[in-house]
């Protein structure tokens, strides 16, 4: 596992350098290498995917678990965490180049709560053809749509990816993306359970509430209509 053995600085430094070089043939050899590199550390698979720019290490680095499983959120007593995952921003970074392949890989992750994740991820469809950017829409508008709260980048990440579909022709995919974005939800429970029709309907005016906040919930109204 990454950060479980050392190897001499040096030695790591030539071997990065010998993965990363440009035009590299991507031979077994060369892939187990370099996730041998990889695992070394944590910084090493930072700086791997950070400098890698060829779409073709996708499909061998698949093999060896990459691409597959999205870190998930860490918590610690009453606080959370989001740790990034290099493999998505390799994907926002490499959409416009290969989108078909990049999609492929989008579309056969597990779902996460990772929001660092999503952010990433909705970069990467921003930059895809709409007619595909659709495809992914449709699953990211299922986890959407469990969701109790949206942060403010993620739902402004949601709101240009809706644009973005509408404009290129995927009208439907934008605008049911669009729906479970804006959706009011039903008020939290409360210790009293209202006991008249007239209370319940007061009840739900004065709570219902969207998935973030109401000043939010107003410039994205702004920017969709």
């Amino acid at each position: 596992s990454i950060d479980s053995y050392r190897a001499p600085r040096g030695i790591l430094i030539a071997s990065m350098r010998y993965c990363l070089r440009p035009n590299a043939m991507i031979r077994p050899e060369l892939v187990k290498e370099a996730v041998d590199y990889i695992r070394v550390r944590t910084a090493n698979y930072e700086y791997f995917f950070e400098r890698l720019d060829s779409i073709d290490w996708i499909g061998p680095l698949r093999e060896y678990g990459f691409f597959r499983q999205p870190p998930a959120p860490t918590r610690e007593g009453d606080s959370i965490s989001f740790p990034f995952w290099p493999e998505a921003r390799f994907l926002a970074k490499t959409a416009e180049i290969e989108p078909a392949i990049v999609l492929e890989v989008m579309l056969d992750l597990p779902d996460t709560d990772n929001i660092r994740v999503h952010w990433d991820l909705l970069d990467a469809a921003i930059k895809l053809p709409a007619l595909l950017a659709a495809r992914w829409a449709r699953k990211e508008t299922k986890w959407v749509d469990q969701q109790q709260f949206l942060d403010a980048l993620l739902t402004e990440k949601l709101g240009v990816l809706a644009v973005h579909l509408a404009s290129g022709g995927e009208q439907e995919a934008g605008i049911t993306l669009v729906r479970a974005l804006l959706q009011v939800l039903p008020p939290k429970k409360i210790g009293k359970t209202p006991s008249t029709e007239e209370e319940r309907f007061a009840l739900s005016l004065r709570e219902a509430r969207a998935r973030f906040d109401e000043h939010i919930y107003e410039e994205l109204l702004r920017k969709l209509v």
